[in-house]
C-alpha cells in the first residue's frame, strides 16, 4: 500500500478555501480593471477629431441696398453702360445699376452665379411679365427687405445659362425713386443654375436687404 499524500484532494480544507477566496477575489477585479479599460479604448477609436473636421465660419461684408453677402464675393457698383439685351424697353438712362457675384462679375449671356440690379420703366417692367406669361413660366409674390415683389421663375435648360432659360429668378419690387430721379421698378436678377451654395448667400443677402426706404 503506496504512503499517504499530504494532500488530501477528496476533502475541504483550509487552504482550499483560501485558494477559492484569492481566486474569486482576482477574477472580479481583473474584469472590473480589464472592462475599464476596453471602454476607454472604444472612446478615443470613436471620438471624432473635431479640430480638423470643423469648418472656418463665413464671414459677410455689405453690398446694396443694405444687404450682406459673402466676404469672398465680388460686388461691382454701376451703372454699366450696356443694359441687357433682353429688355428692348430700357432706355439709356436705365442702365445696371448694381451686381454681385460668387465669382468675377461678368456682363452678356455668359453671367451666372450672379445677381444684376436694373431700373426699370413701366414699359420694360411690363414687357418682362408679359413674356413670362406667353413662355408660361411661373410668377409668384414674395416680400424681400420690407418690400412686395413679383417673382418670375425661371426653368433651367440642360445646365445652360442664357436668357431664354437661367434656372434662376427675376424679383420686380416697385415703384421707388431710382437714381434719376423718377418712379422706376427695380428689378433684382437672379441667376443662379440652382447652385445651392450660390442660392445661400443670396438667401442671406435678401434677408439683411432692406428695399423699404427706396432705391
Amino acid at each position: 500500500m503506496p504512503p499517504e499524500s499530504g494532500v488530501q484532494w477528496n476533502r475541504v480544507t483550509w487552504y482550499s478555501k483560501l485558494l477559492a477566496v484569492l481566486l474569486f477575489v482576482i477574477l472580479v477585479w481583473g474584469a472590473f480593471y480589464f472592462g475599464i479599460w476596453y471602454q476607454k479604448q472604444i472612446v478615443l477609436v470613436a471620438a471624432p477629431d473635431t479640430q480638423q473636421t470643423a469648418s472656418p465660419a463665413l464671414t459677410y461684408k455689405q453690398a446694396v441696398f443694405g444687404g450682406e453677402v459673402p466676404s469672398a464675393w465680388n460686388v461691382f457698383h454701376g451703372p454699366d453702360s450696356s443694359p441687357a439685351k433682353d429688355l428692348p424697353s430700357l432706355t439709356s438712362a436705365n442702365q445696371l445699376s448694381a451686381s454681385f457675384a460668387s465669382g468675377p462679375v461678368a456682363f452678356g449671356d455668359g453671367a451666372f452665379n450672379q445677381v444684376d440690379f436694373y431700373f426699370l420703366t413701366k414699359t420694360a417692367m411690363q414687357d418682362l411679365v408679359d413674356q413670362a406669361n406667353k413662355e408660361g413660366d411661373e410668377i409668384t409674390q414674395e416680400t424681400v427687405g420690407g418690400v412686395s415683389a413679383s417673382v418670375i421663375h425661371y426653368p433651367t435648360d440642360n445646365g445652360q445659362v442664357d436668357k431664354n432659360g437661367t434656372g434662376g429668378k427675376d424679383y420686380i419690387l416697385g415703384t421707388g425713386k431710382s437714381p434719376n430721379g423718377v418712379d422706376e421698378f427695380l428689378l433684382m436678377r437672379d441667376w443662379s443654375l440652382g447652385d445651392r451654395a450660390f442660392e445661400n448667400g443670396f438667401q442671406h443677402f435678401l434677408q439683411t436687404a432692406n428695399f423699404a426706404s427706396g432705391w
